[in-house]
């Protein structure tokens, strides 16, 4: 780690990107990818400001419950974003264990008790694009992977846009709050911001041609950007071989 850090920031910092997402990002790795890439902004604080340019690091230990803080603390299969300040505002920031989102799930039997026992999660995140105001909600996920458990991710992704929806709706309640009180001090009617746009990425451990993950693709709704983006084995001498991690987006987004 000490060798591959530097150039993992050095990478992240050549694409330019407005928002990067990460798994497998433990607290350890992340604290030390979040002192060379924040340019002395805290992480984990939200809406930082523009005029101090840098990546702002969340890191989802930090916003998980406080029941499960010190489990996502200790987790190699972490889950992190780091987001350009000077293009977007963070508004909101939630991090939830899938199994959590099984209250009320159709799962049952060997499956469920199986789902409680993973540490996979999501990571959601509620930004706005400074020059537009657009809103844009980035779902960052780790599913499980074992060949023998093909059905286990199947449940997790369906749980994956649960908690978007969760996520979503909670949003959309505190905005609604937010209108309210601008209208009530004579804002505009249309104060209130659009539904956010939507990009999903993350370690889904599953290749696209995979029945399931075809399946999973055709319903989801969004456009798969990442056809042919190899990017496993990352840690070898040996090139990626495998497309296991993908992004998806909603309409409007390029």
């Amino acid at each position: 780690w000490a060798s591959r850090c530097p150039r993992l920031i050095a990478e992240i910092s050549g694409y330019g990107a407005g928002v990067v997402g990460l798994q497998e990002c433990s607290a350890r790795m992340f604290r030390d990818l979040a002192a060379g890439l924040s340019y002395g902004l805290p992480p984990g604080k939200l809406d930082q400001p523009e005029s101090q340019p840098g990546l702002a690091g969340y890191h989802w230990a930090d916003f998980v419950a406080a029941d499960s803080k010190d489990e996502a603390l200790a987790s190699d299969t972490g889950l992190a974003a780091f987001v350009r300040t000077d293009t977007w505002k963070t508004i909101a920031v939630h991090a939830r264990f899938l199994r959590e989102l099984l209250f009320g799930s159709r799962v049952s039997g060997r499956l469920r008790k199986k789902l409680k026992t993973q540490s996979d999660a999501v990571l959601l995140l509620l930004l706005e694009h400074r020059p537009t105001q657009r809103r844009v909600l980035v779902a960052n996920c780790h599913l499980y992977w074992d060949p023998h458990f093909p059905h286990v991710k199947v449940a997790q992704a369906e749980l994956v846009t649960t908690a978007i929806n969760h996520f979503a709706v909670e949003c959309r309640q505190r905005s609604g709050v937010a209108a309210a009180a601008a209208a009530s001090a004579d804002a505009p009617a249309d104060a209130a911001p659009l539904p956010p746009a939507l990009v999903l990425c993350g370690d889904f451990n599953s290749t696209p041609w995979s029945f399931r993950f075809r399946a999973f693709d055709r319903k989801l709704g969004l456009t798969r950007v990442t056809r042919s983006l190899f990017t496993w084995p990352a840690d070898r001498i040996v090139p990626p071989l495998l497309p296991l991690d993908h992004i998806f987006v909603s309409r409007g987004i390029r």
